[in-house]
This record gives structure tokens, sequence and C-alpha cells, in this order.
């Protein structure tokens, strides 16, 4: 039986009220709330925290791209993360 292969990725959104740092696709999300370093993967539960320090985008392509940041909201909801840095 041959099934369809879905798009196993993320739609991540990372942005202040201002600009648009990225948009796209990603196979991870990583960065730091309170309780320390966490993942985000395809499949993720529906998420709200806190975030600090560093968030980290591991597009398909297994390249990775690091924002510095001071702090921020990131929420999970289906397969899209949202990530709203403060200004």
């Amino acid at each position: 039986m041959a099934e369809a292969i879905q798009d196993q990725n993320l739609h991540v959104i990372i942005r202040n009220r201002s600009k648009t740092y990225f948009d796209g696709k990603a196979k991870t999300v990583t960065s730091t709330n309170a309780t320390g370093m966490f993942d985000v993967l395809y499949l993720h539960a529906n998420f709200i925290t806190m975030i600090q320090q560093f968030v980290i985008v591991k597009t398909p392509d297994d390249k990775e791209q690091k924002f510095e940041i001071k702090g921020g909201v990131l929420r999970v909801l289906g397969e899209t993360v949202d990530i709203y840095l403060t200004v």
C-alpha cells in the first residue's frame, strides 16, 4: 500500500512589531524558557511559552539559523510556530 509522503515540516514565523526575521519551513525549533532548553518537532502538542536567550531554526536542508534574543513568546498551533519577539 503506497501512501503519499506528507510534508513533515513546521511553518515558522519569527517577528517583532516592525520586522519579520524568518518565515519558512523548518524541521525543528529550539529555544529556552524558565525550565530549560526545549525542541519543537512536527506533530508537537499545541503549546505556548515565554522564551529567552535564543531561537535555533533547523531548515529542511539541515542548515541552522540562530537568532539571539532578549525574550519573546513562542506559540505552537498545529504545525505552525509563531514567535513574537520583544521590542
